[in-house]
Order: C-alpha cells, then structure tokens, then sequence
C-alpha cells in the first residue's frame, strides 16, 4: 500500500510504502517525521471518510506536539483531495520509469512483490521532491525547504555501490 502525504500550499510530497492500509506505528511515526521535514507546525490532515483513513489522522494528531487539525473530505470528491491526487499521479510515472530502466539494465522483470519495489516507491518520492518543478511554484520541493538546490552525486536506482562507514574512519578502524 502506498501512504501519500501532500502540503498543498508549497506543492510538497513525501511518499513510501506500508505492508497494509492500517494505522501502523511506521505509517503514524513516518507522516510525523515528514510533517517535521517540511517544516510544519500547525497542520490541518485531509483524509478520504473510510475509518482506516480516519485512525490514521486520529493517530497522527495524538502524537504531534503540534496543533493538528483533522478534516474529512466530502464523499466522492476527488476534487477536494486534487493535490495529492497529482502527486500520486507523478509518482506512479516515475516509479514506472525507474522500473523501466532497472528492467533495461538487469535484463529482468521486476514484478510488484519484490523487495526492491516498496524502495523504488521511495526513491521515486525523493527524486520528485528534489528535481520536480512545478509550474505554480517553479522551484522544487527540497528548495522549498532547504533554501537551495539539491546538487549530490546521484546513482542509477539499483546499481551496486561499495561503500566504507565514516564512523569506522572515525575510530581508527580501517
């Protein structure tokens, strides 16, 4: 299941993937932590009127430190929930495009049940937030935030890299 979150004021969107569409632990503590990320205090959550949906929120604002407002969208208005609507949108196309380019360089299918995919959902997020300019805003997200571009080295989803821990450098240990 994929957990969307949406600032709809800066266009900001975080997403990752959760093993069911319940209230869990990761899924509360993870729209915290994104929430702190982008730099939100007071927040009003906007949720579709099933009640996995409505715990979720419930649980949210129960852990926030924050004021957090929770707000019900009307019944079958897509319209209302228009944002992240398109949020998810984009993430699908670049989720299909980094499947696509992994399939390409392994040679291989990657099917929706592997492990790599609840990963390629959240590299699709991060890349979005980070090199996504939309047309209302014209600056991305991580921007937004951040008060610069992003401009790290990237890898290619899926390829190896081989890597030393720093604080192994740290402690003398090589």
């Amino acid at each position: 299941v994929v957990l969307a979150l949406y600032e709809k004021g800066r266009q900001i969107g975080a997403s990752t993937c959760v093993p069911d569409a319940g209230a869990s632990p990761f899924a509360v503590d993870w729209i915290v932590a994104r929430l702190q990320s982008f730099g939100l205090v007071k927040v009003k959550l906007k949720c579709g009127q099933d009640n996995v949906s409505l715990a979720l929120v419930a649980r949210v604002a129960a852990k926030r430190a924050h004021p957090t407002m929770q707000e019900q969208a009307p019944v079958r208005s897509h319209q209302s929930l228009g944002g992240v609507e398109r949020w998810h949108r984009s993430l699908q196309e670049q989720v299909r495009t980094i499947r696509l380019q992994l399939e390409v360089g392994t040679g291989g299918t990657l099917t929706s049940d592997m492990d790599a995919m609840p990963w390629m959902v959240r590299h699709a997020s991060w890349q979005l937030a980070r090199f996504h300019v939309p047309r209302a805003s014209g600056v991305t997200s991580f921007m937004q935030v951040q008060g610069q571009n992003y401009d790290s080295p990237l890898m290619i989803f899926g390829e190896v890299v081989l890597a030393r821990r720093p604080e192994g450098l740290e402690l003398g240990v090589h």
